[in-house]
């Protein structure tokens, strides 16, 4: 049956057919490279919805406590200050509206100085500051 082709044929159709399978199986490996890149690529966007999720509920989670922690601190700032008003309405209606020259020495050591009732006063907004900064970040921590 092959004694009329020349001798050259029978190794070239094995050279043909390697070559075609080669090809084959090169295609087939990069189809399933594709398809393990494809599997990959569906992770990592798996992992960032979560991760985008997870940051947006962080994000409003943290926004409720500077909201909260704002209007705490409105209201102990506003207490503070009512506070140190009335302590001064009622020294400044105790000494009968007449302007002391000379503030007058406390007469012992818990007294309040005459003049230093606003600088108290001061001291007291600066603290409780400090007091509803300290708060917000303890919250802020632990919301993450």
């Amino acid at each position: 049956m092959f004694n009329f082709l020349p001798w050259w044929t029978c190794p070239l159709c094995v050279l043909i057919f390697s070559a075609s399978s080669g090809g084959f199986c090169w295609y087939q490996k990069g189809k399933i490279d594709q398809s393990a890149m494809d599997q990959y690529r569906a992770q990592v966007s798996l992992a960032q919805a979560q991760f985008e999720k997870k940051y947006i509920e962080l994000k409003d989670k943290q926004l409720q406590i500077t909201q909260n922690s704002e209007k705490k601190h409105e209201a102990n700032i506003s207490s503070v200050r009512s506070y140190y008003s009335k302590l001064l309405q009622q020294r400044s209606t105790s000494s009968g509206g007449e302007v002391p020259s000379i503030p007058s020495s406390p007469g012992s050591i818990d007294e309040i100085p005459t003049d230093a009732l606003p600088l108290a006063g001061q001291c007291a907004e600066t603290t409780q500051q400090l007091i509803d900064l300290q708060d917000w970040v303890s919250n802020q921590e632990e919301a993450e």
